[in-house]
């Protein structure tokens, strides 16, 4: 259970940063219906969850069916947890989903949560939610978590589906081994309407996160440590070939690239293979205009994963070239990763070497010797690690001991790379002690780590920046970068997406250590949960690209002009970065390039 706040309307949670929406809770008859013509993919909206207990021979659940009275349900599933439980899914509901599901069909789920046995109204009960399919790698529809009081709480999400589910592998799912509590859930409902409706026709929940309002007092800190940390000053001294200082002279500081990483994920194999023919090329164009007109850092996904980057055509053919072009083009790269500990993503030889603890060591670091080797000054930053606290079945063989030996050997090979470690909690809870403790005891065994990424794909409930500037002070005490790698916020609410978007990258910009934001995709077209922060699928920007426009395009590139004083000066304050200082007195022209740091950049141009 955790205490909970009432602040203008919204139940906001003191711990965790849970966040309950304000909406009808008693009033049901107000509720509003989903359009007719949803099917049913749930045989009953209670009989068909049984209790999962994932607790290693613990009985950490228990579960019964219960009477409700004055609800539009009769009966609720009544769950507790007998102890306090090390991970939300060691206690889970879970119902399978009849029939076939396809990609970009809308799905539409409604559950009333309560908590019950509540030792106070101020207490609240957590419960995540999944729909995914099974088995391997859970590709999730939806993935969100909510909370109630003592009474009933209803929440609306409307779903589009990111890919096809066969019948038989798809599940809904309530987690809810968060902590001891007792919950009560019912009037269940899970509704295919395929592709005849549109989200906005569908009943929401609006959401909404602590620090939101215009006026919360995180904001006027949050400027003017951008201040502080983001920019400096340049002195710009315009002198005639005999030293003398020349007056009115005009200046223009212009900058060039941001020494903050605006980084995305882009669609590599797409992008790097031949095009099929004009219309392809001319769509391959206009993805990477966009790409260099919002970003300063790309992020190689798919082809340098270890399962594709042993397909000799793709990583000869696609990768590498696309790698070489992308030098060219001077836009510094982040693969995606060196190690990544499950076996769903290591090829398949892998796992059969789980009883060879040599041979399976010697594999991974000559996997790692091999493919830095061939991509020597072409990437700049190395997802050494990935996923380590959960995507840990190499450790489990190897030791923990590992991940250090497998930046040590990362680091002989590249003595310039930036070698990261890289997961995504959030700013709370089990995930982020586990995700520090890693990291603590990789240093402590000696590895070289540059920095700690955290991937930030960020969902209901929505972390506030209060909690994100907390989680980035215990971080920094590591003395490493913090870069956001793979950032996306999975809300429907596109305006609610468009402030968060905003206010994270403040976040971000105001803390001295983080160094980057990285978007996992640009449009929902090739978007992994078809709902990217910038394009919608239509390639038409979305209130949050506004945002990412306005703040990274806008407010924080800096263009400045003026002319020099008396004594032949311009200043000016700029945000970090590499600049083009263009000068002209007279006839002459010149432009000098300069890198803008932290304090006073002096610059002497002698104009002759």
């Amino acid at each position: 259970m955790v205490r909970g706040l009432v602040m203008q309307g919204v139940v906001w949670a003191a711990w965790a940063g849970l966040a309950m929406p304000a909406c009808e809770t008693n009033e049901h008859e107000a509720a509003p219906r989903p359009p007719a013509g949803g099917v049913s993919l749930l045989a009953d909206s209670v009989a068909s969850f049984r209790l999962v207990d994932n607790s290693a021979g613990r009985t950490l659940g228990a579960m019964k069916l219960v009477a409700v009275d004055g609800m539009p349900f009769r009966t609720a599933l009544w769950v507790r947890t007998a102890r306090d439980a090390d991970h939300e899914a060691r206690v889970v509901l879970s119902a399978p989903l009849r029939g076939t599901v396809r990609e970009k069909d809308m799905l539409w789920l409604r559950v009333y949560l309560r908590g019950a046995e509540l030792q106070a109204a101020a207490y609240l009960v957590q419960m995540g939610i999944s729909i995914h399919r099974t088995p391997g790698a859970p590709l999730r529809a939806l993935k969100t978590q909510v909370t109630a009081g003592s009474t009933w709480q209803r929440y609306d999400f409307p779903v589009t589906m990111p890919a096809t589910y066969p019948e038989g592998s798809g599940v809904l799912q309530f987690w809810l081994g968060y902590a001891a509590q007792a919950v009560e859930i019912g009037g269940v409902e899970l509704l295919h309407y395929g592709t005849n409706v549109a989200a906005g026709a569908l009943p929401m929940t609006k959401f909404s996160y602590a620090g939101r309002a215009a006026d919360a007092a995180w904001r006027a800190r949050a400027l003017e440590n951008i201040r502080r940390h983001r920019m400096g000053t340049v002195r710009v001294r315009v002198t005639g070939t005999n030293g003398t200082a020349v007056a009115g002279a005009r200046v223009a500081l212009r900058m060039k690239r941001h020494a903050f990483v605006f980084g995305t994920c882009i669609s590599d194999y797409w992008l790097f293979s031949p095009p099929a023919g004009p219309e392809e090329r001319q769509a391959k164009q206009a993805y990477w205009k966009r790409v260099k007109q919002h970003f300063n850092h790309v992020t190689i996904g798919g082809g340098m994963l270890w399962n594709s980057w042993e397909q000799t055509n793709r990583r000869e053919q696609v990768t590498l070239p696309g790698l070489r072009w992308l030098r060219r083009e001077g836009m510094p790269v982040r693969a995606t990763h060196l190690v990544w500990g499950g076996w769903q993503w290591l090829p398949k030889d892998v796992h059969t070497l789980t009883n060879d603890p040599w041979r399976l060591r010697h594999r991974i670091n000559t996997h790692i010797r091999e493919q830095m080797r061939a991509c020597q000054g072409l990437v700049r930053d190395w997802n050494v690690v990935n996923e380590p606290v959960t995507q840990n079945e190499l450790t489990k063989v190897l030791g923990n001991s590992a991940i250090a030996e497998w930046f040590k050997t990362a680091r002989a090979m590249d003595g310039k790379a930036l070698l990261w470690i890289n997961d995504y909690p959030m700013p709370h809870g089990w995930h982020m002690n586990a995700y520090t403790a890693v990291i603590q005891r990789a240093l402590a065994d000696g590895a070289p780590i540059d920095g700690i990424g955290i991937q930030g794909h960020v969902s209901v409930p929505l972390p506030g920046p209060e909690e994100w500037l907390a989680a980035f002070d215990i971080l920094a005490a590591f003395g490493k970068r913090i870069e956001i790698t793979e950032f996306d916020v999975l809300v429907a609410d596109e305006e609610l997406q468009a402030e968060y978007t905003r206010d994270f990258l403040l976040v971000c910009m105001s803390h001295p250590a983080v160094q980057g934001v990285t978007m996992w995709g640009m449009g929902d077209a090739d978007h992994w949960k078809k709902n990217a922060v910038l394009y919608r699928g239509d390639w038409t920007l979305k209130p949050s690209g506004e945002e990412w426009v306005k703040l990274v395009e806008g407010e924080w590139k800096t263009r400045t002009n003026g002319v020099t004083d008396a004594a032949g000066e311009f200043v000016a304050e700029g945000f970090h970065g590499v600049y083009d200082v263009q000068i002209e007195a007279g006839a002459v022209r010149k432009t000098r390039t300069v890198r803008l740091r932290s304090g006073t950049q002096d610059v002497t141009i002698e104009m002759n």
